[in-house]
C-alpha cells in the first residue's frame, strides 16, 4: 500500500518495481491524498490499470496508510513510501517464508540506500536485534510484512496524533503486542535519500515527536543516550579508519553516513 502527495518524481519506479515482481498475486493499492501538482500524480496513476488508486482531499500520510490498510484484500500488507523501491523477488521470498512458518504475524528484512538518481548511497543497514529497536529505528516499514488479518483484530492502526513518526511509533507497539517476529537476511527494498524528502526537511519536529514517543512508551532516555554514545564512539573510530584507507573521499562517506544516523534520524 502506497501513500502519495505530490509524488511524481519516483511514482512510476515505485509502480514499476511492484508491478515487475515475480510473484503474481499482488495488489498494489495507492491512495492520492490531494496532490495539488496540476494532476502530474493522477496522470502517472492512470497510466497503469493494474493499479487499484484513488484520490480524495488530503488527510496526511498516517490516515491514508489507515485507509489503505482497512481497504485491502489481502493477507500481508506492507507500507512503501512513493520514493521507496522494492527489490526484485522481494514479495516472493517473504511469501515463501510465511507458508513455511504459518505461525509468524510479521516478516521483517534487510533495505539499500539509494540517492535522487537510484545510484547506490554511502549508508549502510545496521543489523540489530529486535528488541533494540526503540532505541536505534533499524526496521523499515517498506521492508516490514504484517498479517493485516492482526492489525485489524487487534487495532492496531498509525497513532494519527504524530505527524512524522508515526511509523516508528506504530513498530513499537507492534513489538509490545508481542507479535511474532522474523529477520529474513535478504535486501527486500530500497530506500531513497534526498533533500526533498521529510526526514531532511523536518528533522526539528521528528525529534520533538521522538521523544514524545519515547516518554509514551515508557522508554528508558538513559539507555537511549548510552546507545548513541557507544555508536557514536564507533562511527569516530570508522572515520579514522577510513580517511587512513581511503583518504578524502572515504571521510566525504563516513561523515555521511554520520550525518543520516544521528541528525537525520
Amino acid at each position: 500500500m502506497t501513500p502519495v502527495y505530490n509524488g511524481s518524481a519516483y511514482l512510476e519506479e515505485l509502480i514499476v518495481s511492484v508491478r515487475d515482481q515475480d510473484y503474481p498475486y499482488v495488489e498494489h493499492l495507492i491512495i492520492d491524498d490531494g496532490s495539488t501538482d496540476n494532476g502530474a500524480t493522477v496522470g502517472i496513476l492512470g497510466k497503469y490499470p493494474h493499479l487499484r488508486w484513488w484520490s480524495r482531499p488530503n488527510q496526511g500520510q498516517y490516515a491514508t496508510m489507515n485507509e489503505g490498510l482497512r481497504a485491502a484484500q489481502g493477507e500481508l500488507i506492507c507500507f512503501l513510501s512513493v520514493d521507496d523501491m522494492l527489490v526484485p523477488g522481494a514479495i516472493t521470498k517473504v511469501v515463501n517464508l510465511y507458508l513455511s512458518y504459518p505461525a509468524l504475524d510479521i516478516i521483517y528484512g534487510k533495505v539499500l540506500f539509494i540517492d535522487q538518481h537510484g545510484e547506490p548511497y554511502p549508508m549502510a543497514f545496521r543489523q540489530l536485534p529486535l528488541w533494540s529497536y526503540p532505541y536505534f529505528a533499524h526496521i523499515s516499514h517498506s521492508s516490514l510484512y504484517v498479517r493485516r488479518s492482526v492489525l485489524i483484530s487487534r487495532s492496531l492502526l498509525f497513532c494519527t496524533d504524530y505527524k512524522y513518526v508515526a511509523d516508528y511509533e506504530w513498530i513499537i507497539r507492534l513489538m509490545e503486542n508481542q507479535l511474532k517476529f522474523h529477520f529474513l537476511n535478504e535486501s527486500l527494498s530500497k530506500i531513497r535519500k534526498h533533500d526533498q524528502q521529510l526526514t531532511a526537511r523536518f528533522h526539528v519536529v521528528m525529534k520533538e515527536e521522538k521523544n514524545r514517543v519515547l516518554k509514551d512508551h515508557g522508554i528508558n532516555r538513559v539507555a537511549i543516550a548510552s546507545f548513541a554514545l557507544l555508536d557514536l564512539v564507533i562511527s569516530a573510530f570508522s572515520t579514522l579508519f577510513s580517511l587512513r584507507k581511503s583518504g578524502l573521499r572515504g571521510l566525504k562517506l563516513t561523515l555521511q553516513r554520520w550525518y543520516h544516523k544521528y541528525w537525520l534520524r
